[in-house]
């Protein structure tokens, strides 16, 4: 960065860190005080709760173990499989991205439980204080500024709208916050070329903290360093300064590397890689509108964060008054107001997915150096820079005024605070102040007063009320004793917490990330990073969840919930269906109902059917169901190569014919579906495929033949939404529509469907809900538009399925052979008798880490029924070991 240098406003020679420290206390008040008074924690009960605090509970446990081990055994053992995390899945995989690695969790290692709530709150807070030192050693590096100004625009950088929303919001979002200006810092030494051994560090620790903010700040610091060098005319030292940044760069890297690796495999092979977005010249009309009013208040568009202090305004508007003096952060300003603008950046800069800018943390450290800068030019306002200061905030206002529907309230107080600002700017003498209140006092009172204000409507019923979306401080000192899952493990006495059960649970509405903290697997999962076979699994058999990082559980679907050897499922709604084959047992603390099915299957079971995967692939969910339960379903080419016959496994073409008599069930027959009529009501029209609807909560009734004792599936295939406004004047919420399916008093299922320009669009168009089992006659089906559209379906396709299917094929199967399966540290044992050569089948989600041994002899592992895993056995007794090898996350 230029260097800029004021003397004009002396001030006497005391700490800039003590000034800085009792300015961010204070400020810490103003913002977040409202938890105190509340009683409320910084524990958001979505993410904030459910991910980030469960996260460093587990993390703080597993580091307590392996370090138990270490002490008591004398051996460093580092699990790498965690059967409890979903329905299984890698410890560093999954977890990195919200801790592993961060020093900040690390830290919970050392302390007793009971006091990690208390030490959370403290850490996302220290993060903020942290981020302000760092700034504060770049501009002083830079000498920005004079001391006021320096802390002035530190605490501006800490408390801006990235900041305080996520304390309680994305903790781990605070992290970038602090090495990005150390980072900056490095280019800058790196220019002087003097020695810059922190560099390295800098780049480890923003590696090992969190790969996702790693690669953002990568880009950044890339961006920054060319405009730079291009700006500051370096010529032929410009290689100089790239080889010196490079090497330290890979370095720092390479130190890293133990995460680095294995999370670039994961990034690379995440369910979320593969789809292919949207692509948009530009983001909605609102979004730019939206911009200009969050600028100095609080809220966000497409992660666009700002909610600068009320000076900044004016900082900014004589930046470009001053832009000769000001060359390079005019430049820096222009690229990332470009950048902010256009989403092709902001895919780039989210790892080349959906369009974001989680980056904006970098606008806020530039919004921080801007104020450093030119706050001491508010102090000496000429004539015409006055002048141009009314203009500019006299049309602020008229823009916010006309765009009030939009941004709402805030900005058009905001708008009258830059007024009164400027006036007592511009004519202290007509304001009657003290002599003793200062220009710089001013500037630092209205600073303090936008913390106030932004605390005020982020966290208060004033606007955003995210205070009281918070776990409140009582509850989350005992949250991580009443979890769902201890709940099954108390009425079921038999059952212990101390090791993983080889049965799962499912529910309709699970509390999120809660088994793994009792010990159990759940067919629930809450992590950014999944498995994409699992996700191609649920996509494949139309589960009605729209987010691919973010499942709940299997529809109350008989066949799914056999087949994940789910035997608990947990229900808080009495109006909703329970899978057929579960039975009441008790309640959970929280006064859910927990059902039980004393015919689960288990983790561990053989199949002599094999069916191709193309196959299966033309038939209906509900088939695809059947047959899942009949047979293994494998990948054309795995059958190919394995030459099922030469092994004397069985492959079953699966035509109408042979591949259901194969399976040896009289209800294992291919279905057809239901006639019916539609019924449109009152705001919808129907022409053909398509469905208009004129106004929301519009309905229209499908009239089927009489079903009982039964369960109904809906599907809808190829379903498509349009709506009449155009893509530019669209709201961000306008791309999303519901579906509520329903039969009598049931409530609802909910699908969800997104337009192609929907900025998270993933490509999914076909789902089926299950209305579950009917007890008494059912002759009308309920759909539900929650929004105005067209709805165009390439099918709507109603079947029922017999109850109890799974159950016979159970039976089928222990009378063909019987295996149990045991859990150690990333391994599974499975024994068991076949009374053939047939498929060991295992519900753990398929990862190629795994490696496995039939009596001691390697074998080969295959994905089996698109998510899980098989092994090829002889018939007779043997033992199956899968060994998770966490070596393979390096070299495969």
């Amino acid at each position: 960065m230029e260097q800029t240098k004021d003397n004009i406003m002396p001030v006497k020679r005391s700490s800039v860190l003590s000034r800085y420290t009792l300015g961010f206390f204070c400020a810490a008040l103003l913002v977040f005080g409202w938890y105190l008074i509340s009683g409320r924690s910084f524990l958001w009960y979505r993410d904030g709760y459910n991910q980030h605090f469960k996260a460093m509970v587990y993390i703080s446990r597993y580091l307590k173990q392996v370090a138990g081990t270490l002490f008591s055994e004398h051996r460093l053992v580092l699990p790498s499989y965690d059967f409890t995390i979903g329905e299984g899945t890698g410890v560093l995989e999954t977890l990195h991205f919200y801790g592993l690695g961060d020093p900040f969790v690390l830290i919970s290692a050392i302390l007793p439980e009971r006091f990690l709530v208390a030490y959370y709150m403290i850490s996302v807070l220290l993060r903020l204080y942290l981020a302000g030192l760092a700034f504060l050693a770049l501009v002083r590096y830079c000498d920005f500024g004079n001391e006021n100004t320096r802390v002035l625009g530190a605490l501006s950088y800490v408390f801006s709208f990235w900041g305080i929303f996520n304390v309680v919001r994305h903790s781990f979002f605070l992290n970038p916050m602090i090495t990005l200006p150390l980072l900056i810092l490095g280019v800058e030494k790196a220019l002087r070329k003097e020695k810059n051994k922190g560099f390295i560090a800098t780049v480890f620790l923003a590696a090992i903290s969190q790969f996702y903010f790693f690669y953002m700040q990568v880009l950044l610091v890339v961006i920054y360093t060319v405009l730079r060098l291009v700006h500051g005319r370096f010529g032929r030292r410009s290689f100089t300064v790239l080889w010196s940044l490079l090497w330290r760069s890979l370095l720092g890297v390479l130190l890293a590397s133990p995460i680095v690796i294995p999370m670039l495999r994961v990034f690379l092979d995440d369910a979320r890689a593969g789809i292919t977005y949207p692509f948009h010249v530009l983001y909605p009309l609102v979004h730019y509108v939206k911009m200009l009013g969050l600028l100095l208040s609080v809220g966000d568009s497409f992660w666009a964060c700002f909610g600068f202090p009320l000076p900044f305004f004016f900082c900014l508007v004589l930046l470009f008054r001053r832009r000769k003096e000001h060359g390079f952060l005019v430049l820096l300003t222009v690229s990332s107001l470009v950048l902010l603008s256009l989403p092709f950046f902001g895919r780039i800069l989210n790892g080349f997915s959906y369009a974001t800018n989680r980056w904006s943390f970098a606008f806020a450290l530039l919004a921080g150096v801007l104020m450093t800068v030119l706050l001491p030019e508010l102090t000496k306002l000429s004539d015409s820079d006055r002048k141009v200061l009314w203009i500019a905030t006299a049309s602020y206002a008229v823009l916010m005024i006309a765009s009030v529907v939009l941004n709402g309230w805030q900005p058009l107080v905001n708008a009258a605070l830059l007024l009164a600002l400027l006036f007592l700017l511009s004519d202290s003498e007509r304001a009657r102040l003290p002599k003793r209140i200062t220009a710089i006092g001013i500037v630092a009172g209205s600073i303090f007063l936008s913390f106030f204000l932004n605390g005020l409507r982020l966290n208060t019923a004033v606007e955003m009320d995210y205070a009281k979306e918070c776990v409140s401080l009582k509850d989350a000192l005992s949250m991580t004793e009443q979890l769902e899952a201890l709940d099954i493990l108390r009425l079921n006495g038999t059952l212990s917490s101390d090791s993983v059960q080889p049965y799962r649970y499912s529910g309709s509405e699970l509390a999120q990330n809660e088994n793994f903290l009792a010990g159990m697997s759940s067919t629930q999962y809450f992590w950014s990073l999944g498995n994409p076979y699992l996700s191609e699994y649920r996509n494949a058999l139309g589960l009605n969840e729209y987010s691919l990082y973010k499942v709940n559980g299997y529809d109350h679907r008989e066949a799914l919930l056999s087949l994940a050897g789910v035997r608990y499922y947990i229900s808080s709604d009495s109006d909703a269906p329970v899978p057929f084959g579960y039975a009441p047992i008790g309640q959970t603390a929280g006064g859910a109902s927990v059902y039980q099915c004393e015919n689960a299957f288990p983790m561990v079971w053989s199949y002599p059917i094999v069916f191709a995967r193309s196959e299966w692939d033309q038939f209906s969910i509900v088939d695809k169901e059947k047959m899942l339960l009949g047979g293994i379903v494998l990948e054309d080419e795995d059958i190919d190569r394995l030459g099922c016959e030469a092994t004397g496994m069985t492959e079953v073409g699966v035509s109408h014919s042979t591949g259901f008599e194969a399976v040896g069930v009289p209800e294992m027959i291919p279905s057809s579906p239901l006639d019916y009529e539609i019924i449109p009501g009152s705001g919808v029209t129907v022409d053909g495929n398509t469905f208009h609807v004129t106004s929301a909560d519009s309905v229209v009734t499908l009239r089927i033949p009489a079903v009982v004792k039964q369960t109904i599936y809906v599907t809808f295939e190829g379903g498509r939404i349009s709506r009449s406004t155009p893509y530019l004047l669209e709201k961000e919420d306008g791309f999303l529509s519901k579906l509520y399916v329903s039969r009598g008093d049931m409530t609802p299922e909910v699908i969800q469907y997104a337009t192609d320009s929907y900025a998270y669009y993933n490509g999914r168009d076909t789902f089926t809900v299950s209305l579950g089992f009917c007890e008494s006659e059912t002759t009308e089906i309920t759909v539900r538009f929650q929004r105005s559209g067209d709805f165009t379906f390439d099918n709507i396709r109603v079947d029922t399925i017999h109850p109890g299917l799974a159950f016979q094929f159970l039976v089928l199967r222990n009378q063909k052979g019987q295996w149990d399966c045991s859990f150690e540290t990333d391994t599974v044992i499975a024994t068991g008798y076949n009374h053939e050569d047939e498929f060991v089948f295992f519900s753990i989600p398929y990862s190629p880490n795994w490696v496995a041994t039939v009596d001691g002899n390697p074998a080969e592992i295959i994905r089996a029924d698109v998510a899980y895993m098989a092994v090829a056995v002889p018939k007779g007794d043997h033992t199956v070991t899968l060994h998770y090898d966490w070596k393979r996350m390096y070299v495969r």
